[in-house]
């Protein structure tokens, strides 16, 4: 069973559009690789722990030399896995060479096992993760009421302070500028206390926040670093983001960063494209062709 919670979303293509409301899936668990070897293991009476571990541990390491080898490797109903590149561009083809590639990215397809998967799954709806913690939060001060606005506006980027503690911007330092509004003892008190000091201690870095909006009955992963980026995920200004699109049948994907078109290049049927995370907040849209119902806004990881 799938648990899932409910979450409002802006339209990015139409700013006018009422916000509507999607799903967001909720992660129960992370699942390590000795307990999915163990899950694998229980299955069946005839392979130990130790078997299953090996022939997955030997498994990966032949798929990674495979790819090293330029070979698209195809493993049946898992899928298949393939390279795709990432590289900075040159004046012109004569001064290209091997040293503009700075990336080599692993791309994955699914297969039949993973298709027609919404015929199969069975939901649940929960509360949000910033409800459920700010229930029991709540519970355990021995309170009764939820406040779940000051809980959601806790979670949210702050990238300027006021009142008493002055003006800070988000990497923590101050303009020294407080408009005194009275302090504990003396609520009423008016002054001022300036100065050009800077407050290293003040907020915690916020890192930019990317909302990804899918359209469309095509698949599509988005990744940095090697890790895949789910929807409302933070990432550090100048991350190298990369796409990877399967279309619909007969389809061109596109992709847009706060309504900027990203470039995708295909390859084999497949498209891939790649941007700079911005200093701010951004919205990727990506539509992946076909007809399809709504968004799909990601996953809310436990």
């Amino acid at each position: 069973m799938i648990d899932y919670s409910i979450y409002l979303q802006s339209n990015p293509m139409d700013e006018t559009a009422a916000p509507k409301a999607y799903a967001k899936a909720q992660m129960r668990e992370n699942m390590s690789f000795s307990d999915f070897v163990s899950h694998i293991a229980g299955h069946n009476g005839v392979f130990s722990r130790g078997t299953v571990k090996g022939v997955l541990s030997d498994a990966v390491y032949c798929i990674v030399e495979q790819l090293l080898e330029g070979k698209k490797v195809q493993l049946g109903e898992l899928g298949n896995f393939w390279v795709s590149l990432t590289s900075t561009g040159a004046d012109s083809l004569e001064n290209f060479s091997a040293s503009n590639i700075k990336e080599v990215n692993i791309v994955f397809t699914p297969g039949a096992d993973f298709e027609n998967l919404r015929s199969r799954a069975t939901f649940n709806l929960v509360a949000s993760r910033v409800a459920q913690a700010a229930t029991l939060k709540t519970e355990k001060s021995g309170g009764t009421v939820v406040d779940l606005e000051a809980a959601r506006a806790a979670t949210r980027p702050n990238t300027s302070g006021s009142g008493s503690n002055g003006s800070s911007s988000s990497n923590g330092s101050s303009s020294g500028n407080q408009n005194g509004g009275g302090t504990n003892d003396n609520p009423s008190g008016g002054g001022s206390n300036t100065g050009s000091g800077s407050n290293t201690g003040g907020n915690e870095n916020q890192n930019p926040r990317l909302t990804i909006n899918r359209t469309g009955t095509g698949n599509s992963t988005v990744t940095a670093n090697g890790n895949a980026v789910t929807s409302g995920s933070e990432l550090e200004s100048g991350t190298e983001v990369n796409l990877s699109v399967t279309p619909a049948e007969g389809a061109t994907p596109t992709a847009t960063l706060n309504g900027n078109t990203v470039a995708l290049t295909e390859n084999d049927g497949v498209y891939t494209g790649s941007f700079t995370m911005p200093s701010a907040n951004a919205t990727l849209a990506i539509n992946t062709g076909g007809t399809s119902g709504g968004s799909n806004g990601g996953v809310e990881e436990g």
